[in-house]
């Protein structure tokens, strides 16, 4: 529901389309940014489709939403959740196997960036329009590393 979230879902869209997999989309439903409303519609969208394999959660309260409604629903299995902004919830998740991947920003470097950036433009100088901070998708290989950011 927001320029931010809608941008993540097309490129993840167009990522899938271009990298060759065949995967079906089958719907897209909206969270509203709000946990309880994400998790009502995750349940929904796997009780409308029994055979689905996969949930992409655009944001955290997507994400919180996502795993919660795969764990409500007992789906651990059959159904592995891709998301971003990493929480304790999709830590376990991770440890538990059916949360495949989280895309972790990186908000020192974006400060940091957004800092450079301003003081640019106060110098007079430009800047480009796009200024790209890497993140990082948390995985079983590599959550080890963010698990004390959520003691």
């Amino acid at each position: 529901n927001s320029f931010i979230q809608n941008q993540r879902l097309d490129g993840f869209k167009a990522a899938v389309t271009e990298g060759g997999q065949k995967v079906e989309f089958l719907n897209t439903v909206d969270g509203q940014n709000v946990q309880d409303v994400a998790l009502s519609a995750a349940e929904n969208l796997m009780t409308a489709n029994p055979d689905m394999t996969a949930l992409y959660a655009t944001g955290e309260p997507a994400l919180l939403g996502a795993v919660s409604a795969v764990a409500s629903q007992g789906r651990q299995d059959s159904i592995k959740v891709f998301g971003w902004d990493l929480t304790k919830s999709a830590i376990d998740g991770i440890d538990q196997g059916f949360v495949t991947a989280v895309i972790q920003q990186d908000p020192a470097g974006e400060g940091k960036a957004a800092v450079e950036a301003l003081v640019k433009v106060k110098k007079g100088e430009t800047i480009d329009p796009i200024i790209n901070v890497p993140v990082t998708i948390v995985t079983k290989a590599n959550v080890d590393a963010y698990r004390d950011m959520f003691k």
